[in-house]
């Protein structure tokens, strides 16, 4: 509990006189990750390509209630496995503005924290209007300190760790000072960090957010950033997660009853392509990130090349599906 009223007083330090007080009985906030879809042709393309760095742009977003003003949030989410992006020459820790993303694309793209408005109002620079960033994440930490964000930021915020930066950690908190007075007041659906991943990338996200109601109301999220290309929910990405791809491009409801252990968003970790949607043109980019982990054997291979032989045919996957989810379950019964 230290660490929340840490945050609390350092926003309401900040804040001054905005009056950030109310009171209701009830939660009016919730969060969830969602998963956007990247565009790699143009500015940092290279970091971004979609068949050798696998990037997976995900959202945090807050939906709030009526008469609610989401106020604060914070994140601690740590990858086992791949990193955070950072772009190359434009990395910063919040949302750009829309004349710096007009000049280089990829930079909204960058891993980042935000406010409701997105930075409506920033005249100049990249740092939304009202934007505090505060220290570390206050959950589960129990004392204030420095927070990470990846990669080096030119006139990083004092409150931010620039000497010891890891790539595979988000520790964060950050505030609204124009929460009060946002044009964005519930009922309202925004996102208030952008995490953008790479390689075959796995994680967590826990942290609470804070609104105007409910004697500052706290709201605790605890989040996974599934693995890229774990289709069978071993916990791996190899030659066994085949027979599931082939089952989840014939019916996602199927194959989820078939592989229980599986993310229940196949879109989440099987859309290679990054257009938002897992469908057969995804199946180069599970190819591909099969292949990044070593030499596939001579049946991988074969199981592959037969499904991209069916691309141009895509009901034709109906053909082989039946039987695929069928013998899964009698593997289960067995």
């Amino acid at each position: 509990m230290r660490g929340i009223r840490y945050v609390k007083a350092a926003l309401f330090a900040a804040a001054g006189s905005a009056g950030l007080w109310s009171s209701t009985a009830n939660a009016t906030l919730t969060v969830s990750l969602t998963r956007v879809a990247i565009s790699n042709t143009s500015g940092d393309a290279a970091a971004l390509d979609n068949n050798t760095k696998f990037p997976r742009a995900f959202d945090l977003v807050v939906t709030q209630q009526a008469g609610e003003h989401w106020t604060f949030g914070s994140i601690l989410s740590t990858l086992n496995a791949g990193s955070f992006y950072s772009h190359t020459t434009l990395n910063n820790d919040v949302q750009p503005i829309p004349a710096v993303v007009a000049g280089n694309a990829a930079t909204q793209f960058d891993t980042y924290v935000t406010t409701p408005d997105g930075g409506a109002g920033a005249s100049s620079g990249l740092n939304p209007t009202g934007l505090q960033l505060l220290g570390k994440s206050d959950y589960p930490t129990t004392s204030p300190g420095l927070g990470k964000m990846p990669g080096a930021v030119t006139g990083r915020a004092p409150s931010l760790d620039n000497a010891n930066i890891t790539n595979n950690q988000v520790d964060v908190t950050w505030g609204d000072l124009n929460a009060q007075s946002s044009a964005v007041n519930g009922p309202a659906t925004f996102k208030i960090a952008r995490l953008t991943v790479l390689g075959k990338s796995q994680g967590t996200l826990v942290g609470h957010v804070g609104g105007t109601l409910n004697n500052f109301t706290e709201v605790p999220y605890s989040l996974t950033i599934p693995l890229n290309g774990d289709f069978n929910g071993y916990g791996f990405t190899n030659g066994g997660d085949i027979t599931a791809f082939k089952s989840a491009l014939t019916n996602d409801a199927a194959y989820h009853a078939a592989f229980p252990l599986a993310f229940p968003i196949t879109s989440f970790y099987g859309d290679f392509t990054n257009d938002g949607a897992f469908n057969g043109g995804d199946i180069t980019g599970f190819k591909a990130i099969l292949s990044a982990a070593g030499p596939l054997s001579a049946d991988d291979v074969a199981q592959l090349s037969a499904l991209e032989a069916l691309v141009p045919e895509p009901a034709s996957f109906g053909l082989i599906g039946a039987g695929i989810v069928l013998a899964a379950r009698r593997r289960r019964m067995a």
